[in-house]
């Protein structure tokens, strides 16, 4: 399995969210804002989909979730984690 997602961690609200690769919030790890900060969280990957979800889990967020754009890609709930 290719390493295709990237975890979003975000900081102010307690969240991961999991991405493909190629999603425009994602954008390979690189976020859609040209100035790099760390300032609301980080993004971790690449990774092959099981361990995405893996480290989604582990990240202890409250909540885990796929984006929403990647889940209905993929046809699942943004919840399947």
């Amino acid at each position: 399995m290719s390493a295709n997602f990237y975890v979003y961690l975000n900081a102010p609200n307690n969240k991961a969210l999991i991405h493909q690769a190629d999603c425009q919030h994602c954008n390979h790890g690189e976020g859609r804002t040209p100035i790099k900060s760390d300032y609301n969280g980080e993004w971790i990957g690449p990774f092959d989909q099981p361990t995405a979800r893996l480290r989604a889990r582990q990240s202890g967020k409250n909540r885990i979730q796929w984006c929403a754009f990647c889940a209905d890609g993929l046809g699942i709930s943004r919840d399947d984690v």
